[in-house]
């Protein structure tokens, strides 16, 4: 048992709640030690006097003074603090509906996907590259994508 440990647990052995092999140990530790016994001697002495102290009751004064600055409080507050800032946060929400409705409707307006010039010069470009042989790929894994993209046209897999 060392000095920290004492000191850190002298509370715990004056209220009882170490084992009893502990509390041996620290009581040993205590006997030898002066300083760690004058420590645990302050904690006893600290212990015991909250222990005893009286209850204290606030002046009669305090609460007519807590009572006003609640009245002043209340005085201060507005619709907005009334309605706990929801004000705010639904105003907020139908801004963003908003902005979100005027996206669509832009959207409409202006038509959506390519013009047919694009689409064209899509298909074109993907028959060129070989692009197109992603489009049916249904492979287990990387080595069944590669064979399948390496292997000739209509051979595909081998047995």
């Amino acid at each position: 048992m060392d000095c920290k440990t004492v000191r850190t647990y002298g509370l715990a052995l004056l209220d009882r709640e170490l084992s009893p092999r502990r509390a041996r140990s620290m009581q040993a530790h205590i006997d030898r030690c002066p300083s760690c016994g004058a420590a645990l001697a302050r904690m006893a002495s600290l212990y015991e006097a909250a222990e005893t102290a009286a209850e204290e009751r606030p002046p009669a004064r305090l609460w007519p003074r807590v009572a006003e600055a609640i009245d002043r409080w209340e005085d201060r507050r507005t619709p907005w603090t009334l309605l706990g800032g929801w004000i705010p946060r639904a105003a907020a929400v139908c801004a963003m509906l908003l902005l979100m409705l005027a996206g669509v409707a832009a959207g409409i307006c202006l038509g959506s996907g390519p013009d047919a010039s694009v689409s064209r010069a899509l298909r074109e470009y993907t028959a060129l590259s070989g692009l197109d042989r992603f489009d049916d790929l249904q492979a287990e894994s990387l080595g069944s994508t590669y064979i399948t993209l390496t292997l000739p046209e209509e051979g595909g897999r081998t047995e």
